[in-house]
């Protein structure tokens, strides 16, 4: 990951890592069985999962949050692809929806600082995590890996280009498939965000933004139980980015 020596970068690149990371991680729960909260851990395997007498939901292995459940392994034979449509119909998606978990929450816009309205996906590990603070307030009990956000833009593709290019951040063109975009990271010790610029129309924007683990400079993640490296993270994304759709005007 790059690190930027400018101060403004800093600055932004703290604040927006700050809120992906640190403000939305929250303790996955599973309530197909009322009352009782689990985290996910994922094993090299099942067989492991079913020996310790975890409960396999959606290909990930389920524990309670206290003590074990003794239940059997549960399976299942749906379709693992799930659809997202745009509310407004400017888009679609699919994903993986055995690895991810949606949420509604706003992301912030760095150029302007404003909240932008996102569907959100996100794959979460358990092992603390405490954002750039270090701070035990600061702390959650998971930590996202990835969080990829996607909002519309009220902007061509170059006007949200040159509106982060004027706080200074490297912007570089990039080839979406057979759409032309651009692409920039913001990043600090390891933990960053990437901004993918798709075009939708001349006058709609895709903004696609995923925050980013290095594990080759976060040693505690290298081994942990689940974790998707940092290179897989962005082929987790350009996955999604393949099948978008654009309805015909």
């Amino acid at each position: 990951m790059k690190r930027f020596s400018n101060l403004q970068l800093g600055i932004v690149s703290g604040i927006a890592i700050f809120i992906l990371f640190g403000a939305y991680s929250a303790l996955e729960t599973f309530t197909s069985i009322p009352g009782v909260q689990f985290w996910f851990k994922a094993p090299s395997n099942f067989d492991e999962c079913i020996e310790a007498k975890g409960l396999i939901k959606d290909n990930v292995c389920w524990f309670q949050k206290t003590s074990f459940i003794k239940q059997a392994a549960i399976t299942h034979t749906e379709q693992p692809t799930a659809v997202y449509r745009d509310p407004e119909k400017r888009f679609s998606i699919e994903y993986d929806k055995t690895l991810f978990i949606p949420d509604s929450l706003a992301i912030p816009y760095p150029p302007t600082g404003e909240k932008l309205k996102a569907f959100n996906l996100v794959h979460s590990i358990h092992i603390r995590h405490c954002g750039l603070s270090g701070l035990p307030e600061h702390c959650t009990p998971t930590t996202e890996n990835p969080r990829i956000s996607l909002s519309v833009l009220l902007l061509s593709v170059s006007e949200a280009a040159k509106s982060f290019g004027s706080i200074g951040v490297p912007v570089e063109e990039k080839k979406f498939d057979s759409r032309t975009g651009y692409s920039l990271e913001l990043g600090v010790e390891g933990e960053g965000i990437t901004y993918n610029l798709l075009p939708l129309s001349p006058k709609q924007t895709l903004l696609v933004a995923y925050t980013t683990l290095d594990e080759s400079i976060l040693a505690d993640y290298k081994n942990a139980p689940g974790f998707i490296p940092r290179f897989e993270q962005t082929k987790l994304v350009e996955t999604i980015i393949k099948t978008l759709s654009v309805p015909a005007k």
